[in-house]
């Protein structure tokens, strides 16, 4: 038994000593790799914000929320605090509006879309 003990205690110590650099370096993920994927990510929500930048830009979209009392000031600030999943429905949501206007449609659905947008981005803010 005391064997055993003293066999334990060794190795526990053996196994504390080991410098934890050499258990670090068994990691998979690099510090670059999660500046890269930090980068990317960024890099997908301003590609969003662009396209929501996009799609507030347009006349049609100016005279809508003019004619409903928006201020397209707040709108165009407000899209800046918008982030991760909130941000990539509402891009998603604008580059729809937005291909639909460049092809012509004014449909109702299309003006019902827009105004939800820019109300969703107001409320944010």
């Amino acid at each position: 038994m005391r064997v055993l003990r003293s066999t334990a205690a060794v190795a526990l110590a053996l196994i504390l000593a080991l410098p934890g650099t050499a258990l670090a370096d068994t990691s998979a993920v690099t510090g670059a790799d999660l500046d890269a994927a930090l980068a990317a990510s960024a890099r997908n929500e301003d590609a969003a914000r662009a396209r929501v930048r996009t799609l507030l830009a347009r006349d049609e979209v100016r005279a809508l929320a003019d004619q409903v009392g928006l201020d397209m000031r707040s709108a165009d600030a407000a899209v800046d605090t918008l982030e991760g999943d909130e941000l990539l429905q509402l891009a998603a949501q604008a580059s729809a509006a937005d291909a639909e206007l460049a092809g012509g449609q004014t449909v109702t659905i299309s003006l019902v879309s827009l105004l939800l947008i820019i109300i969703i981005i107001v409320l944010i803010d």
